[in-house]
């Protein structure tokens, strides 16, 4: 009873298969009567599919032509469907979210001819927003359909629509029996958390006529000729459409995926985690950012500290981030030749943060967020913004106006005045600073080595932060996997050209400073830094054997002989100034939050 078949044959162990198919559209309320579900390899490669054999028809004196439109609020692999369109001369419409309803209502256009009213086009819209979490109204589906509402009003013929639904049943129900949407692409990933090799194309039956598949592959064939152009498909959808074996055994997956997704939905509620999402939005609106402005990396560092993993930057939704950003198109086009687009939208960072909450979440990891929220980005003491509340409860979507009056306001807030910087200046003039202390860190993430003075290299001070310690792949490791690092001490002696490793307890390990490759056995490899890809060189087995489970690496090039384009091991800069009252201010803090976690 365990064993799964390939569901497009029939013995027992296929229509164990057939009936996951089944699970998944009784999950949207349908039936195989109405819709026919297609397994493809991910999302984008069912809206390739949708746009590969839609029957696109360009414009001519004969006939208006198809059009295909989409919301600008659309992922790229849906707005990507114009790239086949275009080859076939089909018109492209973009919608702005707000004229879908706002446009002028009209009947639609009579025609003459039978081809022109019956002529085929697609509409396609996210039911949730891949970068803002925004909810469409469903009801669109409907709309579209009956050509009631913007574009279809205004373009006679037969409206289908594909509803990408990939965010959208990651914690919200899908009723196609209300909502009978004619092509939806689903992702069991974003429910269940796998499988991850494994999507679906949910296809109302009736609207499968509009898709004219030229290409066949195994299984799809009803009859063909090797020697004649002949081939009958099958009459199935799912038959015509899915070329070869399918991953039937990841569908496995899916039954106990639902299963799990039901037993989860009885005992807790997802609203729970929107309730307190609310709050922190509402609570953090005011402050978040406006304590300073961090790039967005930096952020999904400090998450990582709390063991919250996040997402950055724009999702793969290019018209989301610029209406949400108030980003032109003409800015967009320049980032291309720019080191940041912050560098061209004055105080903004590029894209946004974006925490996911499925099914699967729980109210602690509600309040793990809020936490790290509260403790990183919100001046103390917290206060309520009860206007803010109020403005939150309307779930009014913020117009582009209201958000550059907001940036500007941020702005205003955050940048020093013209005569601050000035007096500033001028009360610096003439004051001098002294360097009391030097400190080169040789082995990355591990405990500083103080100097008196040092000579300098071609990367900044000779042999800082030229080895690293790395697992069996090759990846290197930090404090902040690794907190035990710290306590491994180097000291680095020029007149015998050795670095040693301590650790209190344990016999030091010698290594050199330099290795000759030509008369060496050590392996090199290439190891991944702070996103440069940098030659390395194994310190020998010695200190692999002291590190333990770890290997040692060095750069091959510490003293820059390898030219301008060689690397030293550092995150960002070479160099790092830090002045006595930020190192006060840090210790006072560190001490102040020791005290506090006693006290509790």
């Amino acid at each position: 009873r365990n064993v799964y078949g390939n569901p497009h044959s029939h013995n027992p162990s296929s229509r164990l298969t057939h009936d996951t198919v089944e699970r998944i559209l009784e999950h949207c309320n349908t039936c195989p009567e109405d819709y026919s579900v297609i397994f493809t390899s991910g999302c984008t490669a069912a809206l390739k599919l949708v746009a590969d054999t839609f029957r696109w028809k360009a414009r001519s004196n004969e006939g208006l032509g198809r059009q295909f439109c989409y919301l600008t609020d659309n992922h790229t692999s849906v707005v990507g469907i114009r790239g086949v369109t275009a080859l076939q001369g089909v018109g492209t419409v973009s919608v702005l979210p707000h004229e879908v309803e706002t446009r002028v209502r009209k009947p639609p256009t009579q025609t003459n001819g039978e081809e022109e009213s019956s002529a085929p086009h697609l509409f396609c819209y996210p039911a949730q927003s891949n970068f803002s979490g925004r909810k469409y109204p469903l009801s669109y589906v409907k709309g579209i359909q009956s050509q009631q509402l913007y574009p279809a009003c205004e373009h006679p013929g037969r409206w289908s629509v594909l509803l990408d639904a990939a965010c959208f049943v990651s914690c919200s129900p899908l009723d196609l029996c209300q909502y009978p949407a004619d092509f939806v692409p689903i992702s069991f990933y974003k429910m269940f958390g796998f499988p991850t090799g494994l999507r679906a194309l949910l296809v109302r039956n009736e609207a499968a006529e509009v898709l004219r598949k030229t290409y066949f592959g195994g299984g799809t064939a009803e009859a063909y000729l090797v020697a004649e152009d002949y081939f009958v498909p099958k009459p199935n959808v799912v038959s015509r459409f899915e070329d070869g074996t399918i991953s039937f055994l990841d569908i496995i997956s899916l039954h106990h995926g639902f299963e799990t997704l039901i037993y989860t939905i009885i005992l807790r509620s997802v609203r729970n985690c929107h309730v307190v999402f609310k709050f922190i939005l509402i609570t953090c609106k005011k402050k978040y950012i406006y304590k300073q402005i961090l790039q967005i990396y930096n952020v999904d560092k400090m998450a990582s500290l709390f063991n919250i993993h996040i997402r950055t930057g724009c999702f793969s939704n290019t018209g989301a981030c610029q209406h949400y950003l108030v980003i032109s198109n003409q800015n967009l086009k320049t980032s291309l030749h720019a080191d940041h687009i912050c560098d061209l939208i004055e105080g903004c960072a590029t894209g946004s943060i974006r925490v996911s909450f499925g099914y699967m979440s729980s109210f602690e990891d509600c309040q793990n967020f809020l936490r790290f929220v509260v403790n990183c980005f919100v001046d103390k003491p917290l206060i309520l913004d009860q206007k803010r509340l109020t403005k939150l409860k309307s779930a009014e979507p913020m117009k582009s106006a209201d958000m550059r009056m907001d940036k500007l306001s941020l702005l205003q807030r955050i940048t020093p005045s013209e005569d601050t910087v000035s007096k500033e200046g001028k009360k610096n003039n003439g004051s001098s600073h002294t360097l009391t202390n030097l400190f080169i860190y040789p082995v990355k993430s591990c405990a500083s080595f103080e100097v008196t003075e040092w000579p300098l290299g071609p990367q900044g001070l000779l042999y800082d932060r030229v080895w690293m310690v790395v697992n069996e792949n090759g990846v290197c490791f930090s404090q902040k996997r690794e907190p035990k690092l710290c306590l491994i001490r180097p000291v680095i002696c020029l007149a015998s050209n050795t670095l040693q490793l301590q650790v209190s307890g344990m016999e030091a390990v010698t290594v050199p400073l330099e290795t000759n490759l030509t008369n060496s056995d050590l392996r090199t490899s290439q190891s991944k830094v702070c996103g440069d890809r940098v030659q390395t060189e194994d310190c020998g087995e010695e200190v692999s054997a002291w590190l333990s489970q770890f290997t040692l690496m060095m750069s091959s090039c510490p003293t820059g002989d390898c030219g301008a384009t060689a690397l030293s091991l550092v995150n960002e800069g070479q160099f790092l100034l830090i002045n006595r009252v930020s190192v006060s201010f840090l210790q006072e803090h560190i001490a102040t939050r020791y005290s506090n976690a006693s006290c509790n």
